[in-house]
């Protein structure tokens, strides 16, 4: 068994030529579990451990996941979903009031628990929002 630990500047020829017959995808977050690895590995024909370029990506983002979920009927918290775009409108009492507290604020686009807040009171909802947004 060979172990090759993929660095950030690894030429996809250059792993393809060492004839690896199957990768172990222990990568975490941005680049690892989001769909980018498993494409690569994909375009260089080397069968890798673990979900797929569709599933990688669908699953990193946790507003479509959530939103996929919710149409087959399956349970899911209440959310209020705000963007870049949409932050200077955010008003935190409307928020605190459909969701109650305390309330976790996740940014979209991170793996497991990156960026996770729990708020425990109205004053830090905008606060942790905009770290997230």
């Amino acid at each position: 068994m060979h172990i090759l630990l993929i660095l950030k500047n690894i030429m996809l020829q250059t792993l393809k030529r060492m004839a690896f017959n199957r990768a172990f995808n222990i990568l975490h977050g941005r680049g690892g579990e989001d769909g980018t690895m498993q494409g690569l590995l994909e375009q260089i024909g080397l069968p890798y451990t673990g979900c797929g370029v569709m599933a990688s990506a669908l699953t990193m983002d946790k507003m479509r996941t959530k939103m996929l979920w919710k149409a087959f009927g399956l349970p899911v918290a209440d959310m209020k979903v705000v963007t870049r775009e949409t932050f200077s409108e955010l008003d935190p009492q409307a928020v605190v009031a459909k969701l109650g507290l305390p309330l976790m604020v996740k940014p979209s686009l991170e793996g497991s628990s990156v960026g996770l807040t729990k708020v425990k009171s109205g004053r830090r909802v905008k606060k942790c929002g905009g770290i997230c947004a």
